[in-house]
């Protein structure tokens, strides 16, 4: 006899899901607005409100607790809020938390596998050594920042080999040989990214030798990843995704990650970074603008500038949703637990301006500022080119004219709605 399924019970079911998803999702972006603005107080109630970070009181982890307070909320959420306990609480909290989830990663590992120690391999062990890597360098504590960096460096061959088994599942029939070039993109990418950060570590310690080394090894990863990141915009990976297999459609997806897309430029900064260390301001101001020029060719693949506003608009919010909302985003963040940095442009405009002004080269700074401005203002307009920009515009020229070319600047930003630069970025008194 056949029993009729509930169709209805799976309707809620679903339902359901979904919402808590959307929620989850509207929740990353709201926390992320908030910190991009600065507004730590406001971030802090709402943490607190949501009731996504507990002090651990009695028995059980934290992660038991946080369960049973919000059995639903996914843990990268709740890395989230534990990481945001650094802009608004002054004692180690953060780093306490963080603590908690790993060693109950740890205890899990061990339920599986009691010989191990280790989280190698385990979802979210990634993202929870960075995130300590990231609290205890805000905190100037470089060893155990270093140390933290090692960590994720141990598990990323482990997270990568999850990364492409959970990604192509059960699927045959796959090219082996291109499988394992987007496996060596995703490793090689990875260790650019943990070892140019190790090695600005070092080299904000005053040990040059040993970031030179570090920055070094960040090189010799960089082959296969350039290849990839070279061939972007070489074939169509915009198009409808039925009909590609889950390999085809991964590299689709990876051509768009920006810790991948960004390794180039990583190299760049590093050996600009080492050269201004060593006082060769000229040669690391070439460096740094040869990189401002690799980010404008990738922003154009994503806003053409030959496009009307609308659409490079309409562009622009396509790809920040893709980054968002990537099903590939959110199991890189599970599993390796890295990410592009959102501030390497800033990074890019910062250091070119100071070597601007260590070799009194300061109309070629102001030429190429601008000129990136006028190209695209929502994407190269940030907070470090505005108070450069400005500070420049004081030391060469006089108060009247300096004065009106910092207002156009404020201008530009309120017309596109930049409400992330403060204020206090454009030096009007």
């Amino acid at each position: 006899m056949d029993v009729p399924l509930d169709t209805a019970s799976f309707s809620q079911e679903e339902n359901m899901e979904t919402l808590q998803n959307e929620f989850t999702q509207l929740v990353k972006f709201r926390f992320t607005a908030l910190l991009k603005l600065r507004r730590y107080p406001l971030l802090g109630r709402q943490v607190e409100e949501l009731n996504l970070v507990k002090d651990v009181e009695g028995g059980g982890t934290g992660e038991e607790k946080l369960e049973q307070k919000n059995p639903w909320v996914p843990l990268g959420l709740k890395i989230l809020a534990i990481q945001t306990l650094q802009y608004t609480d002054k004692s180690n909290r953060c780093i306490d938390k963080l603590h908690e989830l790993k060693e109950h990663l740890v205890s899990q590992q061990r339920n599986v596998s009691p010989s191990s120690t280790k989280t190698s391999g385990v979802y979210w062990a990634g993202c929870i050594d960075n995130a300590l890597a990231n609290a205890f360098a805000r905190k100037n504590d470089f060893r155990l920042a270093l140390a933290a960096l090692d960590d994720v460096q141990d598990c990323l061959e482990d997270a990568v080999n999850l990364l492409i088994t959970e990604w192509l599942g059960d699927e045959e029939g796959n090219d082996k040989a291109e499988e394992l070039r987007l496996r060596n993109v995703l490793l090689g990418s990875s260790k650019v990214e943990v070892l140019s950060r190790q090695g600005r570590i070092l080299l904000q310690a005053g040990a040059l030798q040993e970031a030179s080394y570090l920055f070094q090894r960040a090189s010799d990863e960089i082959v296969s990843v350039k290849e990839f990141v070279g061939n972007v915009g070489k074939r169509d990976s915009d198009g409808e995704e039925q009909g590609k297999t889950k390999l085809q459609i991964l590299h689709d997806h990876l051509e768009k990650i920006t810790l991948i897309s960004q390794s180039p430029i990583q190299i760049y900064i590093n050996e600009g970074l080492l050269h201004f260390a060593e006082k060769s301001f000229d040669k690391a101001m070439k460096i740094f603008g040869e990189a401002l020029e690799i980010l404008k060719q990738q922003s154009q693949k994503f806003s053409p500038v030959q496009l009307q506003q609308e659409e490079r608009d309409e562009k622009e919010v396509n790809y920040a949703l893709f980054l968002s909302t990537s099903p590939i985003v959110s199991i890189i963040e599970k599993t390796i637990g890295l990410e592009g940095d959102e501030n390497l442009l800033a990074h890019c405009q910062n250091n070119y301006a100071l070597c601007s002004l260590y070799s009194c080269r300061m109309k070629e700074a102001v030429s190429l500022m601008e000129s990136l401005v006028r190209i695209n203002p929502t994407y190269f307009l940030t907070e470090a080119l505005a108070f450069n920009l400005c500070t420049l515009y004081e030391l060469g020229s006089d108060g009247a004219m300096s004065g009106k070319k910092k207002k156009v600047v404020q201008l530009i930003a309120k017309r596109f709605y930049l409400h992330d630069i403060g204020t206090e970025s454009f030096r009007i008194n």
